[in-house]
């Protein structure tokens, strides 16, 4: 397959999509994008834009529900340098 050639519209376009992906994935997310682009018969900017939404959505979701590294302390929540609450 060869290279495909951008607008610069379609490539402000790819860049903004591509900020909430995290970055360690977002080469994947072009070339999802660049793959599912090469299967269209026409293109341009809206199905540039309509093509990485979609694939976009994908990788928000998935990137959303990593679950969060969990300290290991080991030292209970409130008991960490705050007083506990009383009344």
């Amino acid at each position: 397959m060869p290279p495909l050639q951008f607008t610069d519209e379609e490539m402000a376009l790819l860049r903004e999509l591509a900020e909430p992906i995290p970055y360690r994935q977002r080469q994947e997310f072009l070339s999802t994008v660049a793959q599912e682009l090469a299967n269209r018969p026409q293109r341009g900017a809206g199905v540039v834009f309509d093509v990485a939404r979609e694939v976009q959505r994908g990788f928000v979701v998935e990137a959303r529900w990593t679950p969060p590294e969990r300290e290991t302390s080991g030292a209970p929540r409130l008991a960490r340098g705050r007083a506990p609450f009383t009344r």
